[in-house]
């Protein structure tokens, strides 16, 4: 495959990826517990909700575990951009 196909591919694939993650920000905070940051229209923090239902710390989980491959570390942000 030649390489601006493969490029194109991988920028579709975090696209699509993107467009199917959870609109909630959230933050795990250890394996039984999952922070939800809950914002207004102007994009303050109004409220924050702790979760320790099984599901919903798995769901988080797995977001997780499928898109930290494709993060930046914060030390390399300079470079990316």
């Amino acid at each position: 495959m030649p390489r601006h196909q493969l490029d194109h591919d991988l920028a579709k694939a975090r696209i699509d990826l993107a467009m199917s993650m959870p609109e909630d920000d959230f933050y795990i905070l250890d394996d039984e517990r999952v922070v939800t940051l809950r914002f207004d229209q102007a994009t303050n923090l109004v409220g924050i909700d702790v979760d320790d239902t099984p599901a919903t710390v798995a769901h988080s989980q797995r977001w997780r575990d499928m898109v930290w491959p494709l993060a930046t570390h914060h030390a390399n942000l300079a470079e990316a951009h």
